[in-house]
């Protein structure tokens, strides 16, 4: 279910995860791309856990900016358009998005 709703292009109101973000590596649509953010996330903030970092990106998104982009450019108000239940399951979708190695 998390797959589906980071792919909506609305949540309720609010702007859906695919308007900004791609899953296809080094594509940039607004914000970054999540391809292989599951590698990343835990990586992001030296006291936050991969899910926190995730929870933290979505609910309070200034906390910390990805190095070229602005604060206050993603939609500010997801706390209050999403359930705790829709949070949990994207959560889980972007934990599954690794970048898996390609061997020769």
């Amino acid at each position: 279910t998390g797959k589906l709703l980071f792919h909506q292009t609305t949540i309720d109101s609010a702007p859906g995860c695919m308007t900004c973000h791609s899953t296809q590596p080094d594509k940039v649509i607004v914000g970054p791309s999540l391809a292989g953010i599951a590698n990343r996330a835990g990586d992001r903030v030296s006291d936050q856990t991969a899910e926190e970092y995730l929870r933290n990106s979505i609910l309070n998104p200034n906390l910390y900016v990805v190095d070229k982009f602005s604060p206050g450019l993603m939609y500010q108000k997801y706390a209050d358009a999403l359930t705790d239940e829709q949070i949990n399951d994207l959560i889980a979708y972007l934990s599954t998005l690794d970048l898996q190695v390609v061997r020769p």
